[in-house]
C-alpha cells in the first residue's frame, strides 16, 4: 500500500533530481526561440540553467547576473556556444568539474566539449566568466541566435533599460 508508493515517490524523485539537467535540456528544446524583443528559449535556457543548481548545496557553477558576461560568452561567433543548445550542458560540465577538484583556487573547467574561465565566489558558487567548445568541430552555428544575442547586446548597451531590467528580474541569476 503506503509503502510501495512511498518508495515509487522516492525513486522517481530521485531518478528526476539526477536526471534534472537532461529533463531541463529537453524541455528548453521546445521552446521558441527569440523574436525582435520577446525573449524567447535562449535567455530561458540560461536561466533554467542556474535555477536547476538552486537545489544543490554543494560547489557549483552558475552564470552572473551580468550581460556583457552572458553576450562575451554566447554571442562571441568565435566561441562556437548556442545559449539554446549550451547554456544547460555546459552548466553542467563546469559544475562536475569544480566538484571533482580539490586545487584551489579553481580558475578554470575543462569537461566534455567546453572550457572556460570561472570565478569563485565566497557561497561556494562558481561564475562563469567566459567559455568556449574546446575543439572547433564542436561549435555549433551561432546564426539561430542573432536575434537573442541582438536583445542581450542592447541590455549590455543600455539600450532598452525598461524592457532589460524587466528581463533581468524574471531569470535565475547566481
Amino acid at each position: 500500500g503506503y509503502t510501495a508508493v512511498s518508495i515509487f515517490v522516492v525513486l522517481t524523485t530521485a531518478v528526476v533530481y539526477h536526471f534534472r539537467f537532461s529533463i531541463g535540456q529537453v524541455y528548453v528544446s521546445f521552446l521558441p526561440r527569440t523574436e525582435g524583443d520577446t525573449a524567447g528559449s535562449e535567455l530561458q535556457a540560461v536561466s533554467l540553467a542556474n535555477q536547476l543548481h538552486h537545489f544543490d548545496s554543494g560547489r557549483h557553477c552558475c552564470y552572473a547576473r551580468d550581460w556583457k558576461v552572458v553576450t562575451g560568452i554566447f554571442c562571441n561567433s568565435t566561441h562556437g556556444l548556442d545559449m539554446h543548445f549550451d547554456a544547460v550542458p555546459m552548466m553542467e560540465s563546469c559544475s562536475h568539474y569544480v566538484n571533482s577538484r580539490t586545487e584551489n583556487p579553481i580558475k578554470v573547467f575543462s569537461h566534455n566539449k567546453y572550457e572556460g574561465l570561472v570565478s569563485a565566489r565566497a557561497d561556494g558558487k562558481f561564475e562563469i566568466k567566459d567559455a568556449w567548445v574546446r575543439k572547433k568541430k564542436w561549435a555549433l552555428d551561432t546564426t539561430k541566435q542573432e536575434a537573442a544575442c541582438a536583445l542581450v547586446e542592447k541590455c549590455r548597451d543600455g539600450k532598452a533599460k525598461k524592457e532589460c531590467a524587466s528581463l533581468r528580474e524574471s531569470m535565475v541569476w547566481c
